[in-house]
């Protein structure tokens, strides 16, 4: 389950000169100041907006906008308008910006590692092989000479290729192998034919 939704955090409290339409009292109002931010389990990801409460500290009254001259108005506005929030409100989106990196630079050590494997191949490799647009399987390698790599066939199919670790278990895989030319190999991995070698 989701949790999710937005909550308001307190960044300013000002004081004004103006009298309170409820009780008259001069100088004793507070204007604070709430920005709004959307989280997902608790963690702020961005601000969405402020809010002004203003109150009277001597009547202990909220001022609603209604009951508020023009005067009081406008600096309520201010205040709100230049009051500046704290920076955790956006962590969740640096932790996002993070994750993202990390996603980004573990992809490409993937991609340097595969085009290793794919240049010097070794016994036990596995190769995850796109068949057709809903099914895949996977190859293990179990020899290389120099200019072919033998692959056993996996006897079963899957239609996720997130999937295909379930079917990489020595049972799985045929008796039997066949060659496949390096650069035939090669032409299927630049043709997302074979979406990624793993390498036990």
């Amino acid at each position: 389950m989701i949790i999710y939704g937005h909550r308001l955090a307190h960044i300013g409290t000002d004081s004004s000169d103006a009298n309170c339409p409820n009780c008259g009292e001069q100088g004793g109002l507070k204007i604070h100041t709430f920005r709004r931010h959307v989280h997902i389990f608790w963690i702020p990801l961005f601000p969405i907006g402020k809010k002004s409460v203003t109150e009277c500290t001597a009547c202990n009254t909220e001022i609603k906008k209604k009951m508020m001259a023009e005067p009081l108005r406008l600096e309520v506005q201010y205040y709100r308008k230049n009051a500046k929030g704290p920076l955790w409100q956006f962590s969740g989106l640096a932790l996002i910006f993070i994750l993202v990196i990390v996603g980004i630079v573990a992809v490409k050590n993937q991609e340097s590692n595969e085009q290793e494997y794919l240049d010097a191949p070794l016994s036990g490799d596995v190769y995850e092989q796109k068949l057709g647009s809903n099914s895949y399987t996977s190859l293990k390698v179990t020899a290389v000479d120099e200019d072919s790599v033998y692959v056993a066939p996996n006897e079963y199919e899957i239609n996720r290729a997130g999937n295909l670790s379930e079917l990489d278990k020595e049972e799985n895989y045929m008796p039997f192998s066949y060659g496949i030319h390096r650069d035939d190999l090669k032409a299927m991995y630049e043709a997302d034919e074979i979406l990624q070698i793993r390498r036990r």
